[in-house]
Formats: structure tokens, sequence, C-alpha cells
């Protein structure tokens, strides 16, 4: 695995964007809170080098990490099978972003930026993510979070580039142009999911973390989150119990879930 360190970047970067091609930070900066934003940051780093797939994603010492975005480019959309791997188990063999930050210190902010080869993780993470669905490699931009007044429990926010197996590795010039672009992208980032956190209906957040959620799928999610039962659901919808039953599963299998208090912590604003 490599490291860098990442300087800190303040809120005003976000109104005067430089280094990586300006006019990609600027396009970064206006997907902040729209409803496509995963989908369109993507497209805008596509701009400047080839990336597959991205995430992004809290990690904690204590509980399983918590997905807040995930997108793909121009290829089979896979993030969300990953990501319903990592978050069941593979999670505890990562250790490359804590590792990461604590060689930057322990100082205010800790901003790191890492390397890693599907030859760096460990086995299960290997051969289930890396090798099952051709990634070759991760690019990840990751910040200590900071709650005032609360225990960060080492909580991390990482944003995560994966390259497929058939694309090129990054090349030392491409590592270089996304150092330079780190600050800007996680700041734009964090503004996004403080927004959304502040702003968002429950079913909105879901359908912005996965927008592959058909209407009548959301339609439930939103109904199990008011507490409803299936037989209830299926009164409100013209549905019979089975079929809302149906969607339900459709719907956590998209999100990667497997029970209703993981819909919960998905739909609720997380702490920022």
């Amino acid at each position: 695995m490599q490291v860098w360190s990442i300087p800190a970047v303040s809120p005003r970067a976000l109104s005067a964007p430089k280094a990586l091609a300006p006019d990609v930070a600027a396009g970064l900066i206006g997907c902040i809170a729209r409803g496509d934003f995963a989908t369109r940051a993507l497209a805008e780093v596509n701009r400047a080098l080839p990336v597959a797939w991205w995430t992004v994603y809290r990690v904690f010492d204590d509980q399983p990490p918590q997905l807040c975005a995930q997108a793909s480019h121009a290829v089979p959309d896979i993030a969300l099978a990953c990501w319903r791997i990592y978050r069941d188990g593979v999670y505890r063999e990562d250790n490359h972003f804590a590792e990461a930050c604590a060689r930057a210190g322990q100082g205010e902010t800790r901003t790191v930026m890492t390397h890693c080869l599907a030859r760096d993780f460990g086995r299960a993470h290997r051969e289930r993510i890396y090798a099952a669905h051709s990634l070759s490699e991760r690019l990840s931009v990751v910040a200590a979070e900071r709650v005032e007044g609360e225990s960060s429990k080492g909580a991390l926010l990482a944003i995560n580039l994966y390259r497929h197996r058939a694309q090129p590795r990054f090349a030392p010039a491409e590592l270089d142009a996304v150092l330079d672009v780190a600050g800007t992208l996680l700041a734009v980032v964090q503004r996004h999911i403080e927004l959304g956190s502040a702003h968002l209906a429950p079913a909105q957040r879901l359908q912005r973390l996965c927008p592959q959620l058909t209407p009548r799928e959301l339609e439930v999610c939103e109904r199990l989150l008011r507490g409803m039962s299936f037989e209830g659901i299926g009164a409100d919808l013209a549905l019979s119990a089975a079929t809302v039953k149906t969607y339900r599963n459709r719907a956590f299998e998209r999100l990667g879930i497997h029970h209703r208090n993981e819909l919960f912590a998905l739909a609720l604003p997380a702490a920022t």
C-alpha cells in the first residue's frame, strides 16, 4: 500500500477551485446537492482520468461501515454487489484506512490518499470482491471525522476510486493528479453529505444512494420506515402481503441489506 498525506482544504476552496484541471474541480462542485450526485461526480472525475466505479462510505471501530454514495461509469454496475460482500464481513480484514491515518499522525486533521492493488488485500477480500468482479486496484481519499462533543469512535470517511482489470493501472502522473485534487474532492463529498443529511426525506436518501430502486420498491421502503406491517402496506398500495414482501426483498437486495434496522441506518440522517 502506498500512502500520501493531503493538506487540509478549507470550505473556501469550494468557491476557488484550483489544482487538477480547474474545470473538473468546478464541475465537481456543481454536483453538490444534486439528486444524481454520485453518477455526475464520477463522470466529472472521468474527464481527468478513467475510473470504473466509486464508493463513498464511513468506517468505524465498533460497527459495520455505512455507505454514503456509489456509482459506475461505462462498465457494469457492480458497486452495490461488492458493497454487500464488504459490509457483510470482509471489511473486518481491511485495516488499510486506519493504518494510513495512523501513519499520518494524530493531529487536528488526518487526511491521506492510499493506493492498494488487489494483492494488498486479505484472501477473502481479494477473492470475493477483486477477483470475482474483475477489480484491479483501489485509490482512496480518507479523512478522520470529528464530531463535536462526541467521541469519533474511529470514524473515517473513505472516497474510493476503482479500476477494472481491463483498464491500465494508475500511472504515477495520474496518482499525482488525484493527489492534487483530493482535497477538493473530499470537501465536495463532505458538503454534499452534510446538505443531504439536513434536508432529504428518507425515501430521497434511499433513491440517491441506490438509483436502481424502482418507484414501487421505494414506496414499500418508505412505508417500512413508518413502521407499517406487510398487510398495512398491502392495503395502502392495493397489493397482497406476499407481493409487498417480494418488493421488500428486491429493494433490500439492491441496497445490500438484510434487516429493517439496516434500512433505518441507510435512510435516516447520519451524524456529521
